[in-house]
């Protein structure tokens, strides 16, 4: 089913039996987007689907926090470098 043609019943199937959205955009062969859509549009006319979690369930904190420190470490050199260079021209 990856070329983007499902049926309602495809949809409902593999929103269902899924874990996160991505599986089932994956096996649709549609965007995250559109099948979270797609299952928000189904619930409003009283057809059941199962909410999910809104971002990816397999996150781990630990690593996403280490990673962002980078971005901070980066960040706070500039700041100091552009603190330096303000000193020096006053």
């Amino acid at each position: 089913m990856k070329n983007g043609k499902y049926s309602p019943k495809d949809l409902i199937s593999a929103w269902n039996k899924a874990t996160e959205p991505k599986e089932v955009a994956d096996r649709l062969g549609m965007s995250r987007q559109q099948v979270t859509q797609l299952a928000s549009n189904f619930r409003r006319k009283g057809i059941f689907m199962k909410r999910m979690p809104k971002g990816p369930m397999k996150t781990n904190l630990e690593e996403l926090i280490l990673f962002s420190k980078q971005f901070a470490e980066r960040q706070s050199r500039k700041n100091h470098n552009k603190q330096s260079e303000a000193s020096l021209n006053n």
